[in-house]
């Protein structure tokens, strides 16, 4: 570390007071450009997610378990009206996943995102942050109002304001289920809604940078009327104890400035989005915002040549394994060289031992040994346990919006059991 460098270590990070906002704004042109909707079309959408490296999206279980259909990344302000569509490759949803609890899943993008500055997942010392009483920024694509007839409680009979990307904050109210619930209340009427599920929560840093958090959950069990239930407070699945999961599961290094949780930086902690809220910039230009970090030392010294995990590829780990193969066969074959040359010193110096008797010879023989190594490809893909294709989801609404049918049922049967199944924990 060079003389008059300085960073905030653990207990000094600092975190910047966001703009707080009312009921919800609308986000204009290219604003956290790493929410995105997914769906499986322009009139069928599932659900929010966040972009957390390259081709890697992290969203609710729920929003992945019993889908069908192939999904879409819908990038942009509005889902009906993309201004970029990726592929989904493949999805996996958490393996301890009950239909409850832990709501977590990944999808891989069939191509990278290069152009747009990520917002990764908060590790070791930024975790430290996230306390209760702090505010979170939320951003989805869900409702700004859905009604339900008491008589007929399972489906709302009006909404709106679906498919369009909207932001507000909320503060945590507290830590539950075994840390894996973050419980958020809004301010003056401000929340999430339905299809903001899988959508991110915001962790703000003090130089502008945000960290993902956690992922949209469902309702909070104290809503006071569940007949118009946005509004009040949404629980989100805290992404904090799934990173070592994540990370396995999808090959990728999705906390590149840390290791094992150890402020670790590699040459990947690098290039973070700063006040991605800023709409600066255009979708052709990867979205500026604030424009982007340099090496980053939010928690310590930035990067300097060595340190952190280095994650590599399928091809690059075939390619390093055939590299090593060849360099053992070459050594066996310089140890065989050297095992034969020694054998003609020694063949010598017998000769020369027969010829004459009062000299004595030996020969030394040294054999090189080579070595094998390889890495198995690691299994991923399909769409977890609990998979169930005959469960639908959706339709479109007569303006053209996306309308989402029998999924909000299962929601709500979803709420209504956690509201009566209120947790016994206490906020830690």
């Amino acid at each position: 570390m060079g003389a008059g460098t300085a960073w905030a270590g653990p207990g000094e990070i600092e975190q910047s007071n966001p703009q707080s906002i009312t009921n919800g704004t609308e986000v204009g042109n290219c604003g956290y450009p790493t929410a995105v909707g997914i769906g499986s079309a322009a009139d069928t959408m599932r659900c929010t997610a966040a972009l957390v490296a390259p081709d890697v999206l992290v969203t609710a279980a729920h929003c992945i378990d019993g889908w069908d259909m192939a999904l879409t990344a819908h990038f942009g302000e509005d889902y009906a009206e993309p201004l970029r569509v990726v592929d989904v490759e493949t999805c996996e949803i958490n393996p301890d996943w009950d239909g409850s609890n832990p709501d977590i899943a990944y999808c891989l993008l069939a191509e990278e995102v290069l152009d747009i500055a990520p917002t990764p997942l908060a590790a070791g010392c930024e975790s430290e942050l996230v306390v209760p009483g702090v505010e979170l920024e939320i951003v989805g694509f869900g409702l700004t109002s859905a009604d339900y007839d008491p008589d007929s409680p399972g489906i709302p009979y009006e909404e709106a304001g679906g498919g369009i990307k909207r932001k507000t904050t909320q503060i945590l109210e507290g830590i539950f289920e075994n840390d894996d619930q973050l419980w958020m209340v809004g301010e003056s009427g401000n929340s999430a809604c339905y299809l903001d599920e899988g959508g991110p929560a915001y962790l703000r840093l003090g130089d502008g940078q945000v960290r993902v958090v956690g992922l949209g959950q469902g309702f909070h069990p104290d809503t006071p009327d569940f007949e118009h239930p946005c509004g009040y407070g949404f629980v989100y699945t805290s992404t904090l104890p799934h990173l070592a999961w994540l990370e396995e599961a999808t090959g990728r290094d999705l906390t590149p400035c840390f290791d094992d949780e150890v402020w670790a930086p590699t040459s990947a902690c690098d290039g973070f989005a700063i006040s991605p809220d800023l709409e600066i910039g255009a979708w052709a230009q990867g979205c500026t915002g604030g424009g982007v970090s340099g090496l980053v030392e939010t928690c310590g010294a930035p990067w300097e040549g060595e340190g952190g995990e280095e994650t590599t590829t399928g091809e690059e780990e075939e390619s390093s394994s055939e590299e090593e193969e060849s360099s053992s066969e070459e050594e066996e074959s310089s140890s065989e060289e050297e095992s034969s040359s020694s054998e003609e010193e020694s063949s010598s110096s017998e000769e020369g031992s027969s010829s004459e008797e009062s000299s004595e010879g030996w020969a030394e023989d040294e054999v090189g040994v080579g070595s094998e190594s390889g890495q198995g490809d690691s299994e991923s893909g399909g769409f977890g346990p609990g998979f169930e294709p005959e469960r639908g989801y959706c339709g479109c609404s007569s303006e053209g919006r996306p309308r989402f049918g029998a999924s909000l049922l299962l929601l709500a049967l979803c709420v209504g059991r956690r509201r009566r199944r209120r947790v016994a924990n206490s906020p830690r």
